[in-house]
């Protein structure tokens, strides 16, 4: 669709001034209904995108939260907490997780 509305464009750039009024006005309409056309696709392309990535990243934040859980209970934590700014190396977990998620 991009390839043709650039070489719609071009084509009335090049040879608009020769064409009749008639066929002008027919072929920027043809281009605006393209751009339309094209626009809407695109709309429609990044919706479907965020919601496969938000779905993605959410079986992503679930399986990282049941390798956290299954640490937190196998080694007998009392408190889990997330985005923390701040943790020594003694009580950070992140490893595990890490780990844990690659099997």
């Amino acid at each position: 669709m991009v390839k043709q509305a650039r070489d719609l464009q071009s084509f009335l750039e090049k040879e608009g001034l020769t064409l009749s009024e008639a066929d002008r006005t027919r072929k920027q309409r043809e281009l605006a209904n393209l751009s339309r056309d094209l626009q809407h696709s695109q709309r429609e392309f990044r919706e479907d995108l965020n919601q496969r990535r938000n779905e993605e990243f959410a079986t992503v934040q679930e399986r990282a939260r049941k390798a956290i859980l299954d640490i937190a209970e196998k080694e007998k934590f009392d408190l889990v907490i997330e985005n923390v700014v701040y943790a020594s190396t003694r009580v950070d977990i992140t490893d595990r997780v890490l780990k844990a998620l690659d099997r």
